[in-house]
C-alpha cells in the first residue's frame, strides 16, 4: 500500500514542467560569445594558438549549459542568441585553423 503512494508521487513528478515565470539569462552567456568571437578572429590570424584556447574554453562552458538549453522557455531569447552564436563563431574558428593547417601543408609539400 505505502510504495503505491510513493510511486504515484514518483509518476507526478515525472510530468513536464510547464514554466510561466520569469525568465533568466544563461550562466555565461556573455563569456561564451566573447570568447567565441575573439577564438574566432585569432584563428584566422597568425596568433592561432590563443584563439585555440578561447575556443576551447567557450566549448567547455556550453558543455556545462547544455541540459540548460533543454528548456529555453525558461530564458531570455538574447541569452539563448548570445550562446548560439558563441558556439558558432568558435565551430567557425576551429574550421578556419583546419584549414590554415591544410593549406600549409599542401604548400610545404608544393614547394
Amino acid at each position: 500500500m505505502s510504495t503505491q503512494i510513493i510511486d504515484q508521487d514518483i509518476i507526478q513528478d515525472e510530468k513536464p514542467l510547464d514554466y510561466t515565470g520569469k525568465k533568466y539569462r544563461l550562466l555565461n552567456d556573455a563569456s561564451i560569445f566573447y570568447k567565441g568571437l575573439f577564438g574566432m578572429i585569432l584563428c584566422i590570424l597568425p596568433g592561432f594558438i590563443m584563439g585555440l584556447i578561447l575556443i576551447n574554453m567557450a566549448m567547455s562552458q556550453y558543455g556545462e549549459i547544455k541540459e540548460d538549453l533543454k528548456h529555453p522557455e525558461q530564458y531570455k531569447e538574447k541569452s539563448l542568441k548570445l550562446v548560439r552564436l558563441g558556439r558558432l563563431f568558435s565551430l567557425i574558428g576551429v574550421g578556419a585553423f583546419i584549414t590554415e593547417i591544410v593549406v600549409l601543408v599542401v604548400y610545404m609539400s608544393i614547394n
